[in-house]
């Protein structure tokens, strides 16, 4: 009786190869049901994210796309709210639908999180635990709540030794909380209400599409504020004008209601005075006719 040997290494018998998964058309990702609280922050930092790289074309910036780091399980992918890669063939990443970490040859440089109700503990955990896992250099957490969701409105960390530790946060002097990112050499800022980017290097705060609408908003309600103020100003400049006329002509009407009677007065003293003088003649007439006694 003979016993079958198993095909080995040392056989010169290669053991069966791993197939890659079937990553053609990969889908896009489900929108969270409660994506409409991520919204306002999205739509006001995609294109000053994307407008401050426009120029560089080895820059990838991507949102509502798969990261996916496993070849072999078509499973391992996750979805996160934005991807920034630098120096990637961003055409091939694009026609991929998704950033397939061994076609890139590197992680994403950054990842960055939004948070909404049915995210927020995925974003804390699982998911900060993927993203550590396969080195993602920066993991940044928006909450536009301002913290109710993570705990605190804006969190920026870096891998080091395997583990995510905080980028340190400051204060400037209008108030706004602001951490310094730098894969991208960018601040991210939280000022109470919304999200914003400052570029240290030019010393400016970017500002998108929706910022210039904002700011031609204010400009436009600034001049009909002042356009109001104006015409009101004219208005009331007009009224005081026509108060000011009636006024003078109620005092020539009464000015010359007074010489009129003045004149009247004077035309009656005359009479009276002539009268006076035409008795007085015919007095001395009468006297003069006596004879003397």
């Amino acid at each position: 009786m003979t016993t079958a040997k198993t095909a080995t290494i040392a056989d010169g018998i290669s053991p069966p190869q791993r197939q890659y998964a079937d990553w053609s058309n990969l889908p896009d990702p489900e929108p969270p049901e409660d994506g409409m609280l991520q919204y306002p922050t999205i739509r006001v930092l995609d294109p000053l994210i994307a407008t401050h790289f426009a120029d560089r074309p080895d820059v990838l910036v991507a949102r509502d796309g798969f990261l996916c780091w496993d070849p072999y399980d078509r499973n391992a992918k996750l979805a996160p709210d934005w991807i920034i890669a630098f120096g990637v063939d961003v055409d091939a990443r694009m026609a991929d639908n998704g950033y397939l970490i061994w076609e890139a040859g590197k992680p994403p440089d950054v990842v960055i999180e939004v948070a909404s109700p049915n995210t927020a503990s995925r974003d804390l955990g699982v998911k900060r635990d993927i993203y550590a896992e396969i080195e993602v250099p920066e993991y940044w957490r928006f909450d536009p709540t301002g913290g109710n969701l993570y705990g605190e409105p804006l969190v920026g960390e870096y891998l080091a030794d395997g583990e995510y530790r905080r980028f340190a946060l400051r204060r400037d002097d209008e108030g706004r909380i602001l951490s310094h990112s730098p894969a991208m050499n960018l601040d991210i800022y939280w000022d109470g209400a919304d999200f914003g980017i400052y570029d240290p290097v030019t010393g400016e705060y970017l500002r998108g599409l929706l910022e210039e609408r904002r700011e031609t908003a204010r400009e436009r309600q600034m001049r009909q504020a002042a356009e109001r103020a104006r015409a009101a100003a004219e208005a009331r400049a007009i009224e005081e004008r026509a108060a000011r006329q009636a006024a003078e002509q109620e005092t020539q009407a009464i000015q010359q209601t007074l010489a009129e009677e003045r004149a009247a007065r004077e035309q009656e003293r005359q009479a009276h005075e002539q009268e006076r003088a035409t008795l007085q003649a015919e007095l001395d007439r009468i006297r003069a006719q006596r004879p003397p006694q």
